[in-house]
């Protein structure tokens, strides 16, 4: 189980209770081959 929470700057009310979108380069997306050969990234 886990918590996740919203924590921004100048927030005045609770009426922007809803999901947001993430920054960008934050979130997992999966490995494309080439991605794992740049990184050394050896799959067996």
């Amino acid at each position: 189980m886990y918590v996740a929470c919203k924590v921004r700057e100048n927030l005045t009310s609770y009426e922007d209770r809803d999901w947001h979108a993430p920054p960008k380069g934050t979130t997992a997306r999966r490995a494309t081959q080439s991605g794992l050969d740049e990184d050394g990234m050896l799959v067996a």
